[in-house]
Parts: structure tokens; sequence; C-alpha cells
């Protein structure tokens, strides 16, 4: 199997959980409050550091006390950095009320810069997927980055996390997107459609490639060309959902580059996400890695019988 690169950052949240998330200048009311590791980078690598599957990490790390927190915790999952920058490593900040319901903000830093000097280490014909992070593509080295793009042409998944546009370089890419319900409105400029199928294929209009869109609800639809189809989930108790969709990206194409066929990919996409939901954290712990390499082995030996 070929190898996923990854083009994503690595950042450490500070997530607090709040009675309701303040309007205005409304003073904030803490429960508690968790440091973790996040940002698609590392949802996505931890995604095939458990799943035992080949990828090639690019995700600048700079100086700083969360840097310092990134390599050491990288450094306890066996996660390799290998982009050490001299800026000062930024920050999410997150605050989630008793429903799920989210706040965010981010204050960057190194972890969205990107030189095309990153891509030396890698060597293009071993690569069979790009995972890239919408950030990546929404800061200042983006024209960058698109460069660097080019021979991953048409191989490429973007997580939109991060993004309010689709410009035209970006759609040269041919990019499969993958996007929340929340972000098909943001993509498409805000504009309403008459269904969630017919503003998705807005967008494949434009990139030329398939999409995946994570309903709230826990369905998933894939969509190519004119035609569409779903998968269903059931959301059982939502904690926190951060990490999920970054998650989900992920484990879609880990199982689509382990051969699985989209709808196949999307319901193992959606079982591994699915205790994220419930947890603080925003990846599977490392005590998930045999159980969930058995599904995914599981459902490669169901495709080779039927």
């Amino acid at each position: 199997m070929k190898k996923a690169l990854i083009i994503a950052p690595c950042a450490v949240d500070l997530a607090v959980h709040v009675a309701a998330l303040p309007k205005s200048d409304e003073e904030i009311k803490p429960i508690r409050s968790v440091l973790r590791i996040g940002s698609f980078g590392w949802c996505a690598a931890c995604v095939f550091e458990m799943l035992h599957l080949p990828y090639e990490l690019i995700a600048p790390i700079g100086t700083g006390i969360y840097g310092d927190e990134v390599r050491q915790q990288a450094e306890k999952r066996s996660i390799s950095l290998n982009i050490q920058c001299a800026e000062i490593s930024g920050c999410t900040y997150t605050m989630i009320d008793p429903q799920g319901n989210r706040g965010m903000m981010s204050v960057p830093g190194a972890e969205l810069t990107f030189r095309e000097e990153y891509l030396r280490v890698v060597n293009p014909d071993e690569i069979g997927s790009v995972l890239v992070g919408g950030t990546m593509l929404a800061g200042n080295d983006r024209d960058e980055l698109i460069e660097a793009l080019k021979p991953y042409k048409g191989k490429i998944l973007l997580q939109a996390g991060g993004l309010d546009k689709i410009t035209d370089e970006i759609c040269s890419l041919r990019p499969i997107l993958h996007m929340s319900e929340e972000e098909v409105g943001i993509l498409n400029n805000g504009q309403d459609a008459e269904d969630i199928l017919d503003a998705v294929q807005k967008l494949t209009a434009k990139t030329k490639a398939p999409a995946v869109v994570l309903m709230s609800n826990g369905n998933a639809l894939y969509t190519e060309g004119r035609q569409g189809m779903s998968t269903s989930g059931t959301i059982e108790t939502v904690l926190d959902p951060s990490g999920a969709e970054e998650s989900h990206a992920a484990a879609y194409l880990a199982a689509r580059l382990s051969g699985l066929y989209p709808r196949t990919a999307l319901a193992y996409a959606w079982q591994y996400i699915s205790p994220i939901l419930k947890t603080d954290e925003m990846t599977l712990p490392e005590s998930d890695g045999e159980e969930q390499r058995k599904k995914l082995a599981n459902a490669i030996m169901e495709k080779a019988s039927d």
C-alpha cells in the first residue's frame, strides 16, 4: 500500500466545558477544562498510526510551551514530527456547552506555515493520496502550498474546516471535499439550496471530484457527479464533537486506501468516530487500536468474499 501524505497542523487545544456558551459580554461560567492535542494533522496521524497504515506527516511545530507539549504527546504516541520551526506555536480555544455546541477561537502560529522545502523528505512515487487541512489553504502560505500540491492533482482529500471559500486555484487540484453540513453552506457563499445534495453538487461541479459530507444527524453523504448515496449512523450522546469530523475524514481515506468502496468506507469511518463524540479527547485512545484494526480487516475480507 502506498503512503498517505498528511499536510495539516498539530496544535494544543484548551477546551473549557461551560454551563452555556456566552453571548456578547456575558460572563463565562466554566465547569471544567481540558488541555489536549488536536487539529486535523494530529487527528489524521493518530488514525493511521492506530491502524498501522503507512503515512507521512507534514506538520510544522514551533517553539514555546505549546510546541513543546505537542512534541511530548507525539513522542508518547510514536508520531514523528519532522518539521521544526523557529516561529512560536499557536493554539486553539474551545468552549463546549452541555449539548455539545461549541465556540472556537484560534491563535495561529508556526503550525499553519508551509514551505515547499518541507516536502523534500517525501518521495512522490510512494504517495497514494494526500490529506490536506483547510486551515493550511486559508493561511498566508496557501499559494506556495497549492503550487506544491500540483503533482498530486486528483489524489487530494481536502478536509474543509477553516475554509470560507473554494477558489479556482483550489478547484484546479480536483480535491475530494470532506465537509460538515455547516461547511457546505459556508463554501456556497452562505447561499441556501433546495437540499443538501443540490448544495454539494454545486461544489463538486467546480472541483470535478467526489465529496463527502458528515451530517449532524449521524448520516454521511457521498456524491460523485450527479449521483449521491448516504449511509446512516446513530448519535446517542455527544459530549464534545471536537476531532470527530477530522478523524472521520482520515478514517474514510484509510479505508479507501485499504481497498474498500465508498459506502463501506463511510460506515467504517462512522463507527471509528462514534466513541470520540462521547469523550473529551479528539482521538481514540491507543488501547482501541487492536479492535479498530480487526474491524478494518473484517471489512476488507468481506469485500474480498463478495
